[in-house]
């Protein structure tokens, strides 16, 4: 939860899942990130995304590799909101909203820690970069 004059403004809410491909190694689900309407746009939000990265960093057993989420195809503001807090699209999922309009989802990453010091998880992370957003460059 974060605070902002001593008032409740917003909550982020995570789950840790094992990676199926290696018994060291997690990834972190992003459930739910909210801000109160009154509290927006003065970085409450960034704010709890740094905290969760920053304690994921600290961790060892297992290693978090990255944090992910889910945000609606037609959401641009939160889309911007998150590239510019360093996720980038992977793929995208057909009606994975199902009681709403327009239930396509894109898949949101954001590295935490990497793995690989020979170069591939640079060019990983340059690929997802280029991932087009609604037809435009990120």
């Amino acid at each position: 939860m974060v605070y902002y004059d001593n008032e409740y403004a917003g909550a982020i809410c995570c789950r840790k899942e094992p990676s199926k491909y290696a018994n060291f190694t997690a990834r972190v689900y992003m459930m739910t990130l909210g801000v109160l309407k009154k509290y927006r746009n003065v970085g409450l939000g960034s704010i709890l995304i740094e905290h969760i990265v920053d304690t994921l960093r600290r961790q060892s057993d297992p290693i978090v590799t990255s944090i992910y989420l889910h945000v609606q195809t037609v959401n641009e503001a939160a889309i911007r909101f998150y590239t510019r807090n360093g996720f980038r699209i992977q793929s995208i999922v057909p009606d994975y909203y199902k009681l709403i309009e327009n239930r396509d989802a894109y898949i949101l990453v954001r590295p935490i820690f990497h793995l690989y010091e020979n170069g591939v998880q640079q060019q990983q992370d340059q690929q997802l970069q280029q991932l087009p957003y609604n037809g435009h460059p990120i």
